[in-house]
C-alpha cells in the first residue's frame, strides 16, 4: 500500500520553502536515516513502512512530495512535525484535504 503527501507553504502553493539544501536538513532532523540517492530523492526505511521524499526543480522550491509504503500511519505524526517546525503545510491529494 502507499499513499502520497505533498509539502508546500501558502495558500497558492508558491511561496518559496527553502533550497533543496535546507530541505534535507530539515527532513534529516525528523528522519535521521534518510539515505539521498540522487540530488533530490531520499529513502527512509524503518519496519514496515518506507518514506520517499521527492524534492524536484530549480530553485525555487515551493513543494515536495513524500511517497509513503507500507506501514505508513507510523510516520504521519513525524511528519506533521516537521512540517509544523518548518512553516510548512501537508496536504493529502487523495483526500482533497490540509492535514
Amino acid at each position: 500500500m502507499s499513499y502520497d503527501l505533498l509539502i508546500h507553504r501558502g495558500e497558492d502553493n508558491s511561496t518559496p520553502i527553502g533550497t533543496i539544501d535546507e530541505l534535507r536538513r530539515a527532513i534529516e532532523s525528523v528522519f535521521p536515516a534518510t539515505q539521498w540517492s540522487a540530488r533530490g530523492t531520499g529513502g527512509f526505511d524503518e519496519g514496515a513502512g518506507s518514506i520517499e521524499f521527492n524534492i524536484l526543480g530549480d530553485a525555487p522550491i515551493t513543494s515536495f512530495g513524500i511517497l509513503l509504503h507500507g506501514e505508513f500511519i507510523v510516520f504521519l505524526e513525524r511528519i506533521d512535525q516537521l512540517a509544523a517546525s518548518n512553516g510548512w503545510s501537508v496536504f493529502d491529494p487523495q483526500g482533497g484535504d490540509e492535514m
